[in-house]
C-alpha cells in the first residue's frame, strides 16, 4: 500500500506528517525508525501523525526517529498547528503563521513499505 507523508520545516527541525485520513497503513516502529533514519530514510526529528480527535480538540501524535511515542514541545505543536490548518481541519492559528510551513510532498511506494513493514 502506498504511502504519502509530507515534509515541514520549522526553525531549524524537519518534521514528517502522516495524515491518517490519507493513508490506509498504519505505521509501526521499525517503519518509523526506516523512514526517519539519517542513513538510510529522510532524516527527520520524526513524524507527526493525525489528526486525532481528544477532549481538548483536534491534535497529533509526535513518534521520535526511534520509533518511540513523545510529548510535544513548542516545534512540534508548531508544526501540528500548522498543518491542521494548511489541510483545513481547524482554523489558522495566528502565532505560527510563517514560523514552519511545507517543504515537500514525499510518495513512499507500497513496495518500500512492504519491505519496511516485514520484520528482521
Amino acid at each position: 500500500m502506498d504511502a504519502i507523508l509530507l515534509k515541514y520545516h520549522t526553525e531549524d527541525k524537519d518534521y514528517l506528517i502522516y495524515d491518517i485520513r490519507k493513508n490506509r497503513m498504519q505505521l509501526d516502529e521499525r517503519m518509523m525508525r526506516t523512514i526517519c533514519s539519517r542513513n538510510f530514510g529522510l532524516g527527520t526529528e520524526g513524524i507527526l501523525v493525525g489528526p486525532l480527535n481528544s477532549r481538548n480538540g483536534i491534535g497529533m501524535k509526535l513518534y521520535l526517529p526511534d520509533g518511540r511515542e513523545a510529548q510535544q514541545e513548542e516545534n512540534d505543536l508548531e508544526v501540528s498547528g500548522q498543518y491542521l490548518s494548511d489541510a483545513g481541519y481547524c482554523s489558522p492559528q495566528e502565532n505560527a503563521a510563517g514560523r514552519s510551513y511545507m517543504t515537500g510532498k514525499i510518495f513512499l511506494p507500497g513496495e518500500f513499505m512492504g519491505k519496511i513493514a516485514v520484520s528482521a
